[in-house]
């Protein structure tokens, strides 16, 4: 079973990471909620508490 991070395909991850890094962190979670298909507080969570595994 994959986890919600593997959902990304490894650019869309890296995107994300890159967001993250600049403090984009809105964009990071939106980018995230499109490509891995969750919900807000899911990918609000991913990015916020789990930015690492992206």
């Amino acid at each position: 079973m994959k986890t919600k991070a593997e959902l990304i395909d490894w650019q869309k991850r890296s995107q994300a990471r890159t967001l993250i890094e600049q403090g984009k962190t809105i964009e990071a979670i939106k980018l995230v909620r499109v490509e891995a298909g969750l919900g807000l507080a899911e990918a609000r969570d991913l990015v916020c508490d789990h930015g690492d595994l992206l």
